[in-house]
Formats: C-alpha cells, sequence, structure tokens
C-alpha cells in the first residue's frame, strides 16, 4: 500500500485536478488514531501539496485545495493521535515545505491561518 505522502507526490507529479485530491484529502478526515509513521505520511504528503505551486490549476481551485489541505494539517497536529509521541525533528521534517512556504505568504494568511 502506497503512503500518503506518496499518494500527494504522484497526484503533484501527475498535475492533477484539484478534485483529484479529494480522496487523499478524504483519508487525511479519517486519522484520528493511527500508528505514528503513517500519520507522519499524512503530515508530510499535506505539506507538499500545500508548499506546491499548484501553477496547474485555475487560481479559485488553488485557494481550495489549499484551504482544504491546511485544514486538514490543523485537525492532524489539534486532534490526531498517534499510537506514540512523534520526535520533534520528525515533525519539523514532516511539516518543513509548508513552514518554508507559509513564510512567504502575508501577513493576512498567515494571521488567518493562525486563527483557524
Amino acid at each position: 500500500m502506497a503512503s500518503a505522502e506518496q499518494d500527494a507526490l504522484e497526484l503533484l507529479q501527475k498535475r492533477s485536478s484539484a478534485a483529484d485530491f479529494e480522496e487523499c484529502l478524504q483519508a487525511a478526515d479519517t486519522c484520528t488514531t493511527l500508528r505514528l509513521p503513517e500519520w507522519l505520511s499524512f503530515l508530510a504528503g499535506l505539506s507538499k501539496v500545500a508548499a506546491s505551486p499548484l501553477d496547474w490549476l485555475e487560481s479559485h481551485e488553488q485557494d481550495w485545495l489549499r484551504d482544504q489541505v491546511t485544514r486538514r494539517l490543523l485537525k492532524l497536529l489539534i486532534r490526531g493521535n498517534p499510537d506514540r509521541p512523534p520526535a520533534r525533528n520528525d515533525v519539523r521534517s514532516a511539516l518543513q515545505p509548508f513552514t518554508d512556504w507559509i513564510a512567504t505568504q502575508s501577513d493576512y494568511e498567515v494571521v488567518a491561518f493562525c486563527w483557524e
């Protein structure tokens, strides 16, 4: 079985439509209690999608997809319950693409994300 991270990378490489990402996003919705490697894989996959330029999508599709991805990231971080505590460096590595991307966003976007 492919990991969530591999699935996300494949969708990015294929330059899939926003609708094609829905299955990956729905899988993240079901994640409440996971083994740690699966939890980290979901974080890494979502992080890479958020950080991607998504330049093949229409502007409104990019906005929708990033909104959906950031909501899932928050859900995994706040309500996700991996079977054991993750190492700080593992979480940092999984989220690196996302944190690099959000650091380039406007103050408005960063505050909106934090407010969620």
